[in-house]
């Protein structure tokens, strides 16, 4: 056993459907995605 094959999240399925704010510093953090306004530091 070995490779990709012997983990199992590699054969579920993703979830697509779209991220939803939950509360209101998610919501402005998802339109500071959206509006391309955050600086991700690497």
């Amino acid at each position: 056993m070995g490779g990709v094959e012997a983990i199992g999240m590699a054969r579920d399925s993703r979830d697509t459907s779209p991220v939803k704010a939950r509360n209101e510093a998610q919501a402005h953090y998802l339109n500071a995605i959206d509006s391309k306004q955050l600086i991700f530091a690497t």
